[in-house]
């Protein structure tokens, strides 16, 4: 048995796949593409991530290795799996090296993640499939991270699509050919994995656990099909055994530093403190539900009280609908408060079953003018916070910076290395030059040494003004000179010259 669900706004109307109603998807679809599209390019790339991610994608573009990433020709990068590099190099091959390129890959995986909530709202908000993909669409979090580079809005529709698959297998309505379906979820959590690894199956133990819950055995029997979980592990495991054959060391590198120590500990600094979790996902649910506090607001009596009936087996089996949902929602997110990695863009694959379980309390509310308006006013606003971000003068863009370096120098650089820094690998993306982080504190110079015996050609270095004299001081000792380029915000621009040559000006005497 599962849980009714009334039709108050009556069925669709005119028959399936009529020329009109393609012609208004169509119609709909567009609008979706230039609301998600627009502004989309006006902004510089950020730092950290935007910069690093893109910077490893044209790595790839210069190289032709697809397979391993770098952070420069000397640096391996294999904090994260490929897809979201190769997603990059993809548009920026195909559409040229401009902002609007490098996030195009994140604007379509929200626009298809969009789709899929429609999808799901045919099943679970039927007289209303339409308000499960407005709410997400509108929902500022999902919308924000559409436009900052990172693995999470990849993640969130390959989630979301292994859920809108599932959905389509266990409920099939009319259709078919659920079989298919339950191909197209194993597919998309192997893609899951390949975007941001384990991070990308939380959900489907959330389907896993659900579907234990109705059928036991037999409903396992019918989910685990060998030929879909070979596709999965396939899809997920291919790119790590290919690189850990090649590298072995890779291997403890995998499980160690980018499993153990980001789930364990707080090697990695992403807010490992106990009460961190409350602060960060707590404000980050709400705003999820935006801009439907008030209706949430409303709905969380109930909510809780349907909880709570869960615990009874019967309960579970008649509103097994709303349990598959808050499954999805609460384990996800009950693992994401344990890890000692945390951060706001991991709640995104969870953006989905908690809207839809706020439209499934709507399905019932009227539109009225009034809270059309308030939709209208909210695209606005959101479009109005892209179109104003692009103009904000932040000290993390990488366009800003790259224009006061380029200002500074006679010809374009070879290399800018980052000395006692976090680098701004995005001056790859718009100087075309290697970017290299050094340390120099708290270490006896090696790294310089080894960097400085390199002699290669038009290397600029940025080093933070309050280290400007200790590194003077270790190239001196290096029988090297240094002559100041300029300065952008905290940070100095330096050449270096051997004492042999002519030309150079100690910083000392600028």
């Amino acid at each position: 048995m599962h849980d009714a669900i009334p039709d108050p706004a009556g069925s669709d109307s005119g028959p399936q796949g009529a020329p009109s109603d393609r012609r208004t998807a169509l119609g709909w679809l567009l609008g979706l593409a230039v609301f998600v599209l627009l502004f989309q390019g006006s902004r510089g790339l950020y730092e950290p991530d935007e910069g690093r991610y893109t910077n490893v994608a044209l790595a790839m573009l210069r190289s032709g290795d697809w397979t391993h990433p770098y952070l420069h020709h000397e640096v391996p990068h294999y904090a994260k799996p490929p897809l979201t590099y190769w997603s990059l190099a993809a548009t920026i091959a195909l559409f040229g090296r401009n902002e609007w390129a490098c996030r195009l890959p994140h604007a379509l995986a929200f626009i298809l993640t969009i789709c899929c909530l429609y999808r799901l709202g045919r099943i679970f908000v039927p007289g209303r499939p339409w308000l499960p993909a407005l709410a997400y669409a509108l929902a500022p979090l999902p919308f924000a991270a559409s436009n900052v580079i990172t693995p999470d809005t990849p993640l969130a529709l390959f989630t979301t699509l292994g859920l809108t698959a599932f959905a389509c297998f266990w409920w099939p309505g009319a259709s078919t050919r659920p079989r298919v379906w339950l191909a197209v979820m194993w597919a998309a959590f192997g893609l899951a994995f390949l975007t941001k690894g384990p991070a990308g199956w939380l959900p489907l133990i959330a389907v896993i656990v659900f579907v234990w819950t109705q059928e036991r055995g037999a409903g396992w029997k019918r989910l685990f099909k060998p030929c879909d979980v070979a596709l999965c592990l396939t899809l997920a495991f291919s790119w790590y055994a290919q690189v850990a054959l090649s590298k072995p060391d890779l291997l403890h590198y995998f499980l160690i530093d980018e499993l153990y120590n980001r789930v364990a500990t707080g090697e990695h600094r992403r807010n490992p403190e106990w009460y961190k979790p409350f602060l960060i996902y707590g404000p980050g649910l709400i705003i999820c539900l935006l801009p439907w506090a008030r209706e949430a607001w409303d709905a969380a009596p109930a909510a809780w009280s349907r909880l709570r009936s869960f615990a009874k087996p019967e309960a579970r089996r008649a509103h097994a609908e709303t349990f598959f949902l808050t499954l999805a929602l609460l384990l996800p997110l009950a693992v994401l408060m344990l890890i000692r990695s945390r951060l706001i863009l991991y709640l995104l694959p969870l953006c989905a079953p908690l809207i839809l379980l706020l439209a499934r309390h709507m399905r019932a509310l009227a539109f009225t003018n009034a809270r059309k308006a308030w939709v209208g006013f909210w695209i606005v606003a959101l479009v109005g916070l892209k179109f104003g971000a692009a103009r904000f003068d932040s000290g993390l863009n990488s366009k800003n910076f790259a224009a006061a370096l380029n200002g500074q120098l006679v010809a374009r650089p070879y290399e800018v290395v980052f000395v006692d820094g976090d680098p701004f690998y995005g001056l790859n993306f718009y100087l075309d030059c290697q970017v290299e982080h050094l340390k120099l504190a708290g270490t006896s110079g090696e790294e310089l040494a080894e960097e400085v015996a390199e002699e290669e050609p038009n290397v600029v270095y940025s080093v933070r003004s309050k280290y400007l004299q200790g590194f003077c001081r270790s190239v001196s000792d290096l029988n090297h000179r240094t002559t100041v380029l300029g300065n952008h915000d905290e940070f100095t621009f330096v050449r270096l010259t051997h004492d042999g040559e002519a030309g150079a000006q100690p910083a000392n005497e600028r």
